[in-house]
């Protein structure tokens, strides 16, 4: 009898061990099931990002950041003194406003203005210091006080605010009553155009002359070219780059020049001029210069070849934002 229900003990223990283990093997079964059901995530595509004109009102950023088309056609931002484009960005916009190459471009633009003012200067100054005498004649003649010279200066610019020789315009008490006692004391009033004669006459303004002239006949020759009813959108690229190369060697090492593409030149750079008496201004200003170098101070030398070397910079910077070289056919 005990051994018969040792046998059914035995016997009911292994079906409940048999039924556990089918049990549990069901459950991990499922178990799995499941899990190799759970959908995959997708990963997301990256994000493009897009030019914000947000960027453009920022006050470090307006005076060189655009907005332009890139080459891959997508709308980024386009530094206009580096002349490079930038990643749609705030963080690649202010690590390019930091850089040294941009702060070094940003130091030159406030220094050298553009082409155009540098060629008005000396028109401009002859027509302040015309400007100037008649003033101080007036006020003689009307038997005014020299301190209104100041107002009156004020109410002519507001009267007149895009005259240029009026922005240049400066006459205190002190410059009103110089003017009076050391020019109008020897000369009638009428008579002011002989300084400006004078100034004419002056051979620093002759070597000024004659180095536009120089610069003028080259970009000339630049503009006749493609004046032509034949079509020469074929040259345009290597004509810019013989253009830019041209300028370059008047105040670059030529070695530089030679081995660095025409749109990777960087003209501010100061390590690759030459020493500044070896600027070139072209043959006649060169003559004059060498003639009235004994007799002019050296600095007033070297004010003038500075002067001359910040024209050719500025042409380039200019040349280089306005033509695409990667891109010959694309003009900005």
């Amino acid at each position: 009898m005990y051994s018969d229900d040792l046998e059914t003990f035995s016997g009911s223990a292994s079906e409940t061990s048999e039924s556990d283990s089918t049990d549990r093997s069901h459950v991990e079964q499922q178990s799995t099931s499941a899990t190799s059901a759970k959908p995959r995530k997708r990963k997301c595509p990256p994000r493009k990002r897009v030019f914000k004109d947000n960027w453009l009102q920022v006050t470090e950023f307006k005076n060189w950041l655009s907005k332009k088309t890139a080459p891959s056609g997508e709308m980024k931002p386009f530094c206009k003194l580096c002349t490079n484009w930038l990643t749609c960005s705030m963080t690649a916009i202010k690590r390019h406003a930091a850089s040294q190459k941009h702060q070094a471009r940003i130091k030159m633009s406030a220094t050298t203005g553009s082409i155009a003012q540098l060629m008005r200067q000396t028109t401009n100054s002859d027509a302040t210091t015309s400007m100037e005498i008649k003033l101080c004649a007036f006020i003689t003649q009307q038997n005014l006080p020299l301190s209104i010279s100041e107002d009156i200066v004020e109410l002519l610019r507001s009267l007149f605010p895009n005259d240029a020789a009026l922005s240049y315009l400066k006459l205190g008490k002190q410059k009103a009553t110089n003017i009076v006692r050391q020019v109008l004391a020897n000369e009638d009033p009428s008579h002011s155009n002989d300084r400006i004669l004078a100034s004419l006459q002056n051979r620093f303004t002759q070597a000024y002359l004659e180095f536009l002239s120089y610069q003028l006949e080259r970009l000339n020759a630049f503009n006749r070219l493609f004046q032509s009813e034949r079509p020469l959108l074929h040259m345009l690229k290597p004509e810019i780059e013989s253009l830019i190369k041209s300028i370059a060697c008047d105040f670059m090492k030529i070695d530089i020049v030679k081995s660095t593409s025409p749109n990777k030149l960087n003209p501010t750079d100061v390590n690759q001029h030459v020493p500044l008496s070896e600027t070139y201004v072209g043959l006649g200003a060169t003559a004059t210069i060498h003639e009235i170098a004994s007799v002019a101070g050296k600095a007033d030398v070297d004010n003038f070849l500075t002067t001359c070397k910040n024209f050719l910079i500025e042409s380039i910077l200019q040349i280089q934002s306005r033509f695409d070289l990667d891109d010959p056919l694309k003009i900005r």
